[in-house]
Order: C-alpha cells, then sequence, then structure tokens
C-alpha cells in the first residue's frame, strides 16, 4: 500500500538524511521499494537532491536501478550527465543495472541526448549493458553509427570504452579501428588507452589477441594497460608470448617490464618465456622487475629458479630488498634448498661486518632457513640468538627460536627477553609464549 502524501514526505526526509552504514539507510532500501510507484517517485527526489547524503542518493539510485516500469528509467536517465565525475559514474552504473530489455530505451535516450555530458554517461551505461544483454547488436550497431560522426572527445571515449568490452565481432572491430589510430596526440592515446581497457574485460579470445598487438603501441600507458590486461587473462594468445617477451627485454618504462614479468607467468611452458624471465631477474637495472621476474621464475617451476635466487641473495651490489626476497622465494618453493639457504646466511652475515645493507638480508636468509630447514635451523639459529653483534640478526635468529621451540629454547629466550634491544626482547617474549602453550594449542 503506498504511503499517503505526508508520510511520504516523511519518509523522503528521512532517508536523504541517513548515512551509509547505518540501519536506517537499509531501512529507507526497503521502504521506498515496497511504496511501488510512490517509492519510485521518492527515490528520484532523493537522488536529484544535491543536499542529500551521498549515500542516501546511491541508495535511491539503487531502488531506481531494481525497480519496474518506465518511469525508474526515465528519472536515472535524466540524472545521467549531472554532478561530479563519481556521481555520473554511479548513475551510470544503476542504468547499466537495468533488465536487458531496456537497452533499446537507453540507446534511444543517448540518441537523443541534449549534452554531450549526458550522451557520454548513457552510452557508457548502454555499454555495460549490452554486455550481458542476449543480443547486443541494437547497441552495437548504434554505438558504431555515432563513433563515425561524433567528434566530442568524452562521448567518443565512452563509445570506444564500451564497444572494446563487448564480445561481439562488429565491436571488436571499432576497438581494432581505434587501437590503430595513431592520431590525437595525448588525447589520441588515452582514447587507446581506454579501448585496451575495455578489451581487458572482454572475454574472447579475439580481444586477447588484440591486446597483444596494443603490446607495440608507441605511448607507454598503452603498453602498460595491455600488459595488466595480458596478465589478468587464462588464455593468452601465442602472439603474446613474443610481444610480452620483447616489453620484458627491451622497453624503457620499468612499469611495463615488471607487469611483463608478472604476466609471462602464464607462459613459462614456452623456452623464450622462462630465458627472458631468467634474464631479467639477473640483469634487468629495475629491483621491481628483478624480482617480479624471479617470482614469475618460482611460479613456473623453472629448474634455474633456486640456485638463481641463492646467488642473487649472495651478490652484495644488488639491491636488498631483491636478496630479501630472493630468500624468500626460494624457501617458499620447497626442494632442496635447506643447505643452501644455511650457507648463504653464513656468507651474507659475513659481507655485513663491512656493508651495513646487508644485515637485513642476512636476517631474512635465516628465517627463510628456518622456513625451508626445520629442525635442521636449529643450531644456526641457537648460534645466533646469542650473538648480539647484529641486532636484527639476533632478533630473526630469536623469532625462529620461537617457531620451532627446540629443547633448551626457553632459557635462550628467557635470556633474550631481558636484553636491551627491544626488537630483540619483543621476539624473545612472544616466544616464550609460544614454547610454553600445550603442543596442542600451537
Amino acid at each position: 500500500v503506498a504511503p499517503g502524501a505526508g508520510a511520504l514526505d516523511e519518509l523522503i526526509a528521512g532517508c536523504a538524511r541517513a548515512r551509509a552504514g547505518t540501519a536506517a539507510l537499509s531501512t529507507c532500501r526497503r521502504a521506498l521499494r515496497a511504496a511501488g510507484p510512490a517509492g519510485v517517485a521518492a527515490a528520484r527526489r532523493i537522488a536529484a537532491d544535491g543536499g542529500a547524503r551521498p549515500a542516501a542518493r546511491t541508495a535511491a539510485l539503487d531502488v531506481l536501478a531494481a525497480a519496474d516500469g518506465a518511469e525508474a528509467l526515465d528519472a536515472l536517465a535524466a540524472l545521467a550527465g549531472t554532478g561530479t565525475p563519481r556521481w555520473r559514474a554511479a548513475v551510470a552504473a544503476a542504468l547499466a543495472a537495468r533488465p536487458a530489455e531496456d537497452l533499446a530505451a537507453i540507446v534511444a535516450a543517448a540518441d537523443g541526448a541534449d549534452t554531450p555530458a549526458r550522451e557520454a554517461d548513457l552510452w557508457r551505461a548502454a555499454g555495460g549493458l549490452a554486455r550481458r544483454a542476449p543480443d547486443p547488436a541494437v547497441a552495437v550497431d548504434a554505438m558504431r553509427r555515432r563513433l563515425a560522426t561524433a567528434r566530442d572527445y568524452e562521448v567518443r571515449y565512452r563509445l570506444i570504452g564500451a564497444l572494446a568490452a563487448i564480445d561481439a565481432d562488429a565491436a571488436r572491430e571499432a576497438a581494432a579501428a581505434a587501437l590503430t589510430d595513431r592520431t590525437g596526440g595525448a588525447r589520441g592515446a588515452a582514447l587507446r588507452r581506454v579501448a585496451v581497457a575495455g578489451l581487458g574485460r572482454n572475454p574472447s579470445p579475439a580481444a586477447a589477441a588484440l591486446l597483444a598487438r596494443a603490446l607495440a603501441d608507441p605511448d607507454p600507458g598503452v603498453r602498460i594497460r595491455a600488459v595488466g590486461a595480458l596478465a589478468e587473462r587464462a588464455d593468452l594468445p601465442a602472439a603474446a608470448s613474443a610481444g610480452l617477451v620483447r616489453v620484458l627485454r627491451t622497453d624503457r618504462w620499468p612499469r611495463a617490464r615488471r607487469g611483463a614479468a608478472g604476466a609471462l607467468a602464464g607462459l613459462c611452458g614456452q623456452r623464450a618465456a622462462a630465458d627472458a624471465l631468467a634474464g631479467a631477474a639477473g640483469a634487468d637495472p629495475d629491483a621491481g622487475v628483478q624480482t617480479a621476474a624471479l617470482a614469475s621464475l618460482f611460479a613456473c617451476r623453472d629448474p634455474r629458479a633456486a640456485d638463481l635466487a641463492l646467488a642473487i641473495a649472495r651478490d652484495r651490489g644488488r639491491d636488498p630488498h631483491v636478496r630479501a626476497r630472493a630468500v624468500a622465494l626460494a624457501a617458499a618453493a620447497g626442494g632442496p634448498v635447506c643447505e643452501p639457504l644455511l650457507s648463504a646466511f653464513r656468507t651474507i652475515r659475513g659481507q655485513a661486518w663491512d656493508d651495513s645493507r646487508a644485515v637485513r638480508v642476512a636476517a631474512a636468509a635465516l628465517a627463510a632457513a628456518v622456513d625451508a630447514c626445520g629442525a635442521r635451523a636449529v643450531p644456526a639459529v641457537e648460534q645466533a640468538a646469542v650473538d648480539d653483534a647484529f641486532p636484527a640478526v639476533q632478533a630473526a635468529a630469536i623469532e625462529g627460536l620461537g617457531r620451532l621451540c627446540p629443547p633448551g629454547a626457553a632459557r635462550l629466550l628467557g635470556r633474550a627477553a631481558n636484553l636491551d634491544d627491544r626488537a630483540v626482547a619483543a621476539a624473545a617474549r612472544r616466544g616464550l609464549a609460544r614454547c610454553r602453550r600445550p603442543a596442542g594449542g600451537r
């Protein structure tokens, strides 16, 4: 039963004041949905009220997105193209959440829009709805026709992004044309970037092939986005391997190379990909690329990974973050790495006497040895636990004792708990608490 006018006004006023996360907001959604057409009109008023709380306006959009009938659709279409970019995105998302049978009406509204901003938002919504419509042809055909004549940058931006995400041959043809258009300077590059972003949401193998082609784009932003989109896919085409290897080996932008290193973890059965990862882990000038490549090499279970990681860990010329990550990866991979890790720890600890950067790496190597060796690491851990030359290494040893709890650990931990170094003492107290628990409570 629809509420009376006074009750409706009271509902609108109360809902407009509701804050995010409050029970009142949920109550408002339920009440507006239950009120039928009157609730749709109320939701429209709240959504259009710039003085209402943002959470309340967003809740009203949720009501309009789910409501039956043309009135709710018209209300959302009227809101398109108004407000802040964040609000416009929320309106477009609400329109895209409408039933699939509303697609033709949204396309018609976009064709008849009175401002470029409203048109852009309606095309954005139409693209989102077309992705889940049984037959997106009505939207694809209209968007392609409009793209051929549109001159407004934002309208073109939304059309290209929408078409690129739709799993239809005609839509992908439009995306492919956008990717080959190298005109327009910075704005042209931005249009190619949005095409890549849309293709990243497109599940078809043909979209993946277009992303592989985008790896050769002259704009680094396009390449970076293409690499990221390919890294998210399980169906990488053969062409992607060569492109990703080229990016990893030659791209001037570290972010692009890092992304390529991560993406190649899905292609490491190919020798060229594995070789490129090994080369980047060993020689790339960027520390982030080195660690990403090494992580992918381990993910590939490449037989070179452990030896390469241990060589990196021992290399005092390397970034200490890379060296610490290398020992952690070697330990996590399993296999016969216990003795090599203990040996690496001793080597790196020796380096720390004249290289302060090696202290952190030595601590990481000892922690990795505890992970990989278990009880076999106890002698090294006990020796380091009483050696206060490098407090960071001593703290790592104390942590290891607290995890392994060998016989006699309580005595060493109790002594360390009274030391002046706070990190060492805190690690010792944690270890004592763990080692004193009953076996079943660990």
